[in-house]
């Protein structure tokens, strides 16, 4: 840490430890602690902008001062005001702007931002403030922009060649870690000033955040499906070799730990024990966590048409998120002979995932964004499978248990939009909802007695609709 930061921390520390010892300050040591706390941070993010210093030294304050907003009482907030005061979040932005753009390339730097930006709202009581300032000054489209260096250029292929593998997925993993802090960061910034930012804004911020849904999903769906099959396969070789047991007179070679053979006898590592994927993995799924997140901090502002809403498959798409992909599996019987069988799409185990997804929907529908019978009919799955979830694992929390009325409120909605498609008659018949009204009302324990009422006011709309 810079000699000035830590002339700044030794500040906040006395003056904290006078206020302990002491009771309050009297009023002119209080100013001229804040003063000096002021004028030390003001000499470090001019560093930042600075065309004096180089560009290593540029991104060491950038971490010092990090790391100083982690140390930081949130008693006080002295450190979030201060940052505040003198315009800490333009500088900021102006930074990553700054090098012909290269510091918005460097997944270290701009995570450190983001991270930092995110700790002025969640901590500072100048949270507002900051986020109005970030968005004023292009902040939402300069992380947009870095997002879209990290995941959503193809650009990133050509740079990683010549790496090793390792080298490879290392940067990988760094630029997953960086999308995912910039959109815990940006999620904050729609909750707070969303109403502030344009319509060009949340369009754009929309289509980044779809793109990313995408990515995200395919590749943590693609490792846990790896995963799967891995084990799967590794079951299968260690029954296979028990069998050989009696033919290999009492001996047979199983694979053990996290390397397999291939057939040119080079040794692979599976993805379930490789730290590389599984770090990757890890970031990628906090990034898809903190775009859905993102998304429902940003659909409580923004107002879309209908030509947005198909024009991006809004819907389908963030319906998608949260299922697995269709896949087929074929098994071998004999060397001539095998079957196949296709694996439907089932809605992953991530809690996280699921809940914003549900979030979503229900919002969309409280805000008068589900028009058509096509509508309905994507979100009608998610409805059964939460009524069933909820009919034996329901939450007493007062704002779980709005949404989980809200989505019998959305169910009886698609029931009456699909009864008036007589082509779609027989969609509600064959969802499983009534199975899953069975289940609520049959359920005890913490399915509250307004569950069932609200199931019992389901059961009378589709009875009323066949």
């Amino acid at each position: 840490m810079s000699k000035n930061l830590v002339r700044l921390e030794e500040v906040n520390l006395s003056a904290e430890t006078g206020h302990l010892a002491g009771g309050e300050s009297p009023p002119r040591q209080t100013r001229k602690a804040k003063k000096q706390r002021v004028s030390v941070l003001e000499d470090e993010l001019s560093n930042l902008t600075s065309d004096d210093a180089d560009e290593a030294a540029k991104r060491s304050t950038l971490e010092n001062i990090f790391e100083l907003a982690k140390m930081s009482s949130t008693a006080d907030n002295s450190f979030f005001k201060d940052f505040y005061q003198i315009n800490g979040i333009q500088q900021l932005l102006s930074f990553l702007k700054s090098n012909d753009n290269n510091n918005l390339k460097d997944p270290t730097c701009v995570s450190t931002a983001a991270s930092l930006t995110y700790l002025c709202i969640m901590r500072g009581a100048t949270a507002k403030q900051v986020a109005d300032a970030f968005v004023e000054n292009d902040g939402v489209q300069i992380l947009l922009e870095a997002n879209s260096n990290f995941v959503l250029n193809d650009k990133n292929k050509d740079d990683d060649k010549g790496s090793s593998n390792e080298q490879q997925l290392q940067k990988e993993e760094n630029r997953y870690k960086a999308s995912s802090d910039i959109w815990h960061t940006l999620g904050m910034i729609f909750c707070k000033a969303g109403k502030e930012m344009t319509k060009e804004q949340h369009i754009s911020s929309i289509d980044s955040i779809l793109s990313s849904m995408d990515k995200f999903a395919d590749i943590t769906n693609t490792y846990n499906q790896k995963v799967k099959e891995e084990k799967e396969e590794e079951q299968n070789r260690k029954n296979s070799n028990m069998s050989s047991v009696d033919s290999n007179d009492g001996r047979y070679s199983s694979h053990s730990g996290s390397n397999v053979s291939n057939s040119d006898n080079t040794s692979v590592m599976f993805y379930s024990s490789n730290p590389s994927r599984i770090a990757i993995n890890t970031h990628a799924t906090k990034a898809l966590h903190g775009v859905c997140r993102a998304l429902n901090y940003l659909t409580d502002h923004v107002e879309l048409t209908r030509e947005d809403i198909d024009d991006k498959q809004l819907y389908k798409r963030c319906h998608a998120a949260s299922r697995t992909k269709p896949r087929t599996v074929v098994t071998w019987e004999t060397m001539t002979k095998s079957s196949t069988k296709i694996i439907p799409s089932y809605y992953r185990d991530d809690a996280t995932i699921y809940l914003n997804t549900k979030t979503f929907f229900v919002t969309c529908f409280r805000k008068g964004l589900l028009e058509t019978s096509t509508d309905y009919e994507e979100i009608i799955p998610l409805c059964v499978e939460t009524i069933k979830r909820n009919s034996s694992d329901a939450s007493s929390n007062s704002r779980a248990q709005d949404r989980r009325h809200g989505v019998f409120d959305l169910m009886m909605a698609a029931c009456t939009a699909i009864h008036e498609n007589d082509n779609e008659s027989t969609i509600i018949e064959k969802s499983g909802i009534l199975s899953a009204i069975e289940m609520t009302l049959l359920a005890d324990g913490t399915v509250k007695s307004t569950s069932k009422e609200k199931a019992r006011e389901l059961l009378k709309v589709i009875v009323a609709s066949m």
